[in-house]
């Protein structure tokens, strides 16, 4: 779906066009899989909105009104179920499966599993949101209908991040100037600093639980992990970088997982079709509504912009990858749209 350049108009477009979806995610996802997991009570949800409301950029902020002007749903709900994954991290520690590995023909692949709860709602509703960015780029998000943030994302420079859900830290993530983490994605991808500074900016950014974040161009990729007691980057000295999932999948165990990962990432050349295969290996599944699962798959080639994906099936890698072709042209019609544009919102830099 190609949103509008304006983000209030473009929360009111997905908040119009997907308003049943948003309201059953926010309503299965947020309100009964959260509390039925454990999650945070009433109050540390509302502490969490504010510092999200005020760390967000106003683009972020135009965009939820949108969403709430279009479905009905109070603004308040759509902050607190946009910063869902901060406020599920603090009863799970795991993440996703990524590597970035060299291609045949240079440049490399970037490969990533998302694993998360499902919660029967979820594998349903996969949706690639693109937001026009400056005068002529864009950015890609893979996500779910009333998402502002960016959880899996690529941009029209070749760039591609990406949040791993967390990894076991024991140390406790209390800076209340932290962004919610897919809000520091979205950030790091429509800005226009070159990828060395925003490999940097996001090392520094405070986190708002511990995380892996993967961050990868045509050059090479970086593995970020963050957490209370400090951070650091991790890349193989070719460029190549992975992390694996902490959870059992098809393949075994963690140490299993990471050496699949990290054999695929010292090879010299690597087809597309060799990394689909190894993302098959490492997945996790189980068709149970409720269950831990891999939602879906990606294939990014940051080269050629050229993307493919497996989702909507559980598990999502043991079914077949589609190409995604992204528009040639960017939505400028706004007319059908109604009063209460704020006009166009510059997005904050990255330092």
């Amino acid at each position: 779906m190609v949103l509008p350049r304006d983000p209030y108009l473009a929360g009111f477009k997905v908040g119009t066009s997907q308003k049943e979806a948003v309201r059953e995610l926010v309503r299965e996802y947020y309100q009964k899989g959260l509390a039925a997991h454990g999650g945070p009570g009433r109050i540390a949800v509302k502490r969490a909105v504010g510092r999200a409301r005020a760390a967000a950029s106003r683009a972020v902020k135009e965009e939820i009104r949108g969403l709430a002007d279009a479905t009905g749903l109070p603004e308040r709900l759509l902050w607190a179920a946009n910063i869902a994954v901060d406020l599920y991290s603090g009863s799970s520690l795991m993440a996703c499966s990524v590597v970035v590995a060299p291609r045949q023909d240079g440049g490399f692949l970037v490969g990533r599993n998302l694993d998360f709860f499902d919660f029967g709602v979820l594998h349903k509703h996969t949706v690639l949101l693109v937001r026009p960015r400056g005068r002529a780029g864009w950015t890609a998000s893979l996500g779910w209908p009333g998402l502002v943030g960016i959880l899996t994302g690529w941009n029209d420079r070749g760039e591609f991040c990406s949040l791993n859900l967390g990894f076991d830290d024991s140390g406790r993530c209390t800076d209340v100037k932290a962004l919610p983490a897919l809000f520091m994605i979205r950030r790091v991808l429509e800005s226009q600093a070159p990828p060395s500074r925003k490999i940097a900016w996001l090392r520094k950014q405070p986190p708002s639980f511990p995380m892996i974040l993967c961050f990868a161009d045509s050059k090479g990729g970086a593995i970020i992990e963050k957490s209370a007691s400090g951070g650091k980057v991790r890349r193989l000295k070719t460029g190549a970088a992975y992390a694996a999932n902490h959870m059992l999948g098809w393949g075994g165990s963690m140490g299993a997982r990471c050496r699949t990962l990290q054999g695929l990432a010292a090879q010299h050349a690597v087809t597309r079709e060799a990394l689909e295969e190894t993302l098959r290996k490492v997945t996790l599944g189980s068709s149970l509504s409720q269950s831990f699962c891999t939602l879906y798959s990606v294939v990014f080639n940051p080269k050629t912009g050229e993307a493919w994906v497996a989702d909507g099936l559980l598990p999502a890698t043991r079914g077949p990858y589609r190409k995604i072709v992204m528009p040639e042209r960017m939505e400028r019609d706004e007319s059908r749209y109604p009063a209460g544009r704020r006009g166009t919102i510059h997005h904050p830099r990255v330092p």
